[in-house]
């Protein structure tokens, strides 16, 4: 098992250095493995998605996943493994049936994601649709690692991850807006582009103006979700002031554009000590390191680098500008 985790995390290190390999330090360390695992999976996939590779090719890797993981919730059986990934999985399924707080739903929505991401290439969805896709897409992502951070699947750990997932994938509709254009995601809804006055989704990309007016509407909503997150955070009375701290500055994190009044396609978030991080593990094992940086992540969180009265306020004056698009 322990060559299959260090195998893990070496390719989240590479693949995806934030959400996945340094998202893994506050975990405990059963889920910290379970959430290495299944990310690994998924990144894999979501790298394919992403790929030239023809709908037809993207399905059937898709598929293999979708046939493990529907006959593992109908059967409890583990796949065959023919591939390094298949073993992430086997291992991730097997963490699963040993333990109390499941996670395999969340699995499952987020592959039904990326069935949606192939039949939608190109495609502009209505508002609502957008955002029930997004219920699979984003909000799966973020409930499947708070059961694992809390080890728990309460009620308000939903609505924290719908209130996240929304905060993360509205700003990230902005920053990535045309790259995403250029390969057929368009995640500027019909309902905006009435809104703009736009016929057609190549004209956004030559008219500053509406995509400021664009950015500005979803600033709104972010500002929105993310006050609603931090009042649903800070309700909670049995959470240790590491674990709270570190969930406001990851958000805080994630709204550094709109704060810093940069908030338009093509600005970059650049993770804190990300070159430190990148050199401290560049070691054949990389679980080594779990245990110092599980409590390092911790105490970084502690000052009010993202979060603080000045920030909360200045996105309650963008919330009260919210008046929705309908």
């Amino acid at each position: 098992m322990r060559n299959k985790l260090d195998s893990a995390r070496t390719y989240l290190r590479q693949v995806d250095l934030a959400f996945g390999y340094m998202a893994s330090f506050p975990l405990a360390k059963l889920e910290s493995d379970r959430y290495i695992l299944s990310w690994s999976v998924i990144r894999y996939i979501d790298g394919i998605i992403d790929s030239t590779a023809s709908n037809c090719e993207k399905n059937d890797a898709l598929g293999r996943y979708i046939k493990f993981t529907d006959n593992y919730i109908a059967n409890s059986v583990l796949p065959k493994v023919e591939t390094e990934i298949d073993s992430f999985m086997a291992e991730y399924l097997r963490l699963e049936t040993i333990s109390k707080i499941k996670t395999i739903d969340c699995f499952r929505n987020i592959l039904r994601s990326f069935e949606i991401d192939i039949s939608r290439q190109g495609q502009i969805l209505t508002w609502d649709d957008y955002n029930k896709y997004l219920v699979y897409r984003s909000d799966s992502v973020l409930e499947l690692y708070y059961r694992l951070l809390f080890r728990n699947s309460d009620d308000w750990i939903k609505q924290l991850a719908h209130h996240y997932a929304r905060v993360f994938q509205y700003v990230d509709d902005v920053l990535d807006l045309f790259d995403d254009i250029k390969v057929g995601q368009i995640n500027v809804t019909k309902d905006e582009m009435a809104t703009l006055g736009l016929n057609d989704i190549s004209d956004i990309a030559n008219c500053k103006e509406k995509v400021i007016e664009f950015c500005k509407k979803r600033r709104e909503f972010v500002a929105n979700h993310f006050l609603m997150f931090i009042e649903i955070l800070r309700n909670q009375n049995n959470l240790s002031v590491f674990v709270q701290r570190y969930l406001e500055e990851s958000i805080g994190y994630n709204i550094l554009p709109i704060i810093n009044d940069n908030f338009y396609p093509g600005t970059k978030l650049v993770l804190p000590f990300e070159d430190i991080v990148k050199g401290i593990t560049k070691t054949k094992r990389q679980t080594a390191l779990y245990r110092l940086l599980h409590f390092v992540i911790f105490i970084y969180s502690l000052p009010h680098w993202y979060v603080n009265s000045k920030i909360i306020n200045k996105c309650k004056l963008f919330a009260v500008e919210y008046s929705g698009f309908l």
